[in-house]
């Protein structure tokens, strides 16, 4: 069965985050296991799609013409393919073959204050749109599914469709020393709004000026928008937090394994892919009861509820002064992921 797949995004960033990082894992899955059907995206970028793992077709973007909603359905004839895949928010709104659609997380709507006004405007017409032409809708957690009929409440709850997300995308890395010499915290993401980054600070200032504690906060991930008043928290909290920016996944694979405990204050995730890599590498977890962590429970595990920076100071106390240990929960891999993701597209093309 041939089943093509939208991956501009990943041929177009040079750094793979979120949607980019779900497309990539679905890839790697289908790679150790095809489940029978031949996967080939879809781009109007050339120069960097060797690096997307699968045939590309290039569709070149011309002046006038929107791509997706014109020039990509030319390519989309039943002959070619049986199901088209946007894993980014977005099918073609007419095309001749069935579609399924990824909503990741419905932000725009739940918070639009944490995201660029544009990408509200964009995100509110184009997702709307897309859910009503696609035939299935792929969501990673049971909280944005709720999300999504509650913002189209005409939507059939039989055409949504819960697959969460695979937690081995990074290499376990070979023995290495710490990035750090001292013990650390560890969060990863982009600096933006909904990743609540102000409260992380102030609970680890909490702790810091009430405890002997030596750790330090990693806070790994690309500048993002909208986080200016982040600045001067920072600043004064010195050499006690460390930020490396964007980092590649050896990189990222060492600073999980070495991490005393992985943190996530999120006001509103999808899903929260940080948290389930981190109990893959047998990192703690302490993150607060959105997205995966809505449902996730067992060792290792720890929700961070009331959300003010007391009571995570004393968490993180209570993790850190006693010793924690290794996380031991179980956590499903891309190979899982990719195959829900094959039983539905054969599903949805009848066969």
């Amino acid at each position: 069965m041939q089943v093509g797949m939208d991956v501009r995004v990943l041929s177009v960033q040079r750094q793979w985050t979120g949607v980019a990082q779900y497309i990539a894992g679905l890839v790697r899955g289908y790679q150790h296991d095809a489940s029978g059907i031949a996967l080939t995206g879809f781009s109007m970028e050339a120069e960097r799609s060797a690096r997307v793992g699968i045939p590309v077709t290039v569709i070149k973007a011309r002046a006038g013409i929107p791509w997706q909603s014109a020039l990509l359905p030319l390519q989309l004839s039943p002959r070619q393919v049986s199901v088209f895949h946007g894993p980014a928010f977005s099918v073609p709104p007419l095309a001749r073959v069935p579609r399924v659609v990824t909503v990741h997380d419905l932000a725009f709507v739940r918070m639009p204050e944490t995201v660029n006004d544009d990408t509200v405007a964009y995100l509110r017409r184009v997702v709307a749109a897309s859910v009503r032409s696609a035939a299935t809708v792929i969501v990673p957690s049971a909280e944005v599914r709720d999300d999504l009929l509650e913002w189209m409440p005409r939507l059939s709850a039989a055409r949504v469709r819960t697959i969460p997300l695979g937690a081995d995308r990074l290499p376990m890395p070979p023995p290495a020393p710490s990035p750090l010499a001292q013990p650390y915290l560890l969060h990863v993401g982009t600096m933006e709004p909904r990743k609540n980054l102000g409260l992380l600070l102030d609970g680890f200032r909490r702790l810091i000026e009430e405890t002997s504690l030596p750790h330090r906060l990693v806070l790994v991930g690309a500048a993002g928008w909208k986080n200016s008043d982040l600045a001067e928290k920072i600043g004064g909290l010195g050499d006690r937090v460390v930020l490396p920016g964007y980092v590649g996944d050896q990189e990222l694979a060492r600073y999980f394994v070495h991490a005393a405990l992985y943190v996530s204050v999120s006001r509103y995730e999808g899903f929260g892919l940080g948290t389930v890599e981190a109990l893959r590498f047998g990192v703690p977890v302490l993150a607060t009861p959105t997205g995966v962590m809505r449902e996730l429970t067992g060792p290792g595990v720890t929700r961070l509820l009331a959300g003010t920076a007391d009571e995570l100071a004393a968490l993180l106390h209570r993790q850190l002064a006693g010793g924690s240990g290794r996380a031991t929960l179980a956590v499903p891999g891309w190979r899982e992921t990719w195959r829900a993701h094959a039983r539905l597209y054969r599903e949805v093309a009848g066969s």
